[in-house]
C-alpha cells in the first residue's frame, strides 16, 4: 500500500495549505512560486517527477511497477522540496524558466561532455538533493528534528 498523494495535493493538484506554510517558513520558497504549482500524475518518467515551468509531473502511485507506489511520507516531502527547489529557479515568468532552462540543459551538455553524469553532476541538482531527495537532505534533518513534524504536515504521522 502506498501514501496517498491527496494527503499533499488537492483535486486540482496545489499544494495543501500546511505544506505551502512549510515551504515557505522552512525553506524560503517564494509564496507565489508554491502557490502556482501543479502537480500531476504521469504515466511515464524517467526519474520519479519533473519539474516543466508550473507543472511538476510524478509517477502514478497507483501503478504498482513505480517508485512513487511504495512511497512514505518522508519520500513525498522530500519528492516535493526537491522539485519545488527547481521550481523557484523557474520561476513564474517565461524569462526565468528560459534562463534556467539553458543553464540546465548548459551544464547537462558540458557533463556529457566531460565524461560526468548529466543529471547527477549537474549543479541544479546537487542544490537540489540537498533541499530533499539526497542523504541527510535538509527534508531528512528537519523531520528528525522534530517527530511530529509529518503528522502537523499531513495528518498521518508516519514519515
Amino acid at each position: 500500500m502506498h501514501t496517498d498523494p491527496s494527503l499533499f495535493f488537492d483535486a486540482g493538484g496545489r499544494l495543501r495549505e500546511p505544506l505551502v506554510a512549510w515551504l515557505q517558513q522552512a525553506f524560503g520558497y517564494d509564496p507565489a512560486v508554491v502557490r502556482y504549482t501543479r502537480f500531476k500524475k504521469a504515466a511515464r518518467l524517467p526519474y520519479h517527477a519533473r519539474t516543466f515551468y508550473r507543472t511538476v509531473w510524478y509517477q502514478d502511485p497507483d501503478d504498482t511497477k513505480l517508485a512513487t507506489h511504495t512511497y512514505s511520507v518522508r519520500n513525498w516531502l522530500n519528492l516535493i522540496v526537491h522539485e519545488m527547489f527547481h521550481r523557484t529557479e523557474i520561476g513564474n515568468n517565461p524569462f526565468s524558466a528560459a534562463r534556467f532552462g539553458i543553464s540546465y540543459g548548459w551544464y547537462w551538455l558540458k557533463n556529457r561532455c566531460t565524461g560526468k553524469d548529466p543529471y547527477f553532476d549537474n549543479p541544479h541538482e546537487e542544490r537540489a538533493y540537498e533541499m530533499g531527495c539526497g542523504s541527510g537532505s535538509r527534508v531528512d534533518r528537519l523531520l528528525a528534528e522534530d517527530p511530529g513534524l509529518a503528522d502537523r504536515l499531513t495528518g498521518m504521522g508516519n514519515p
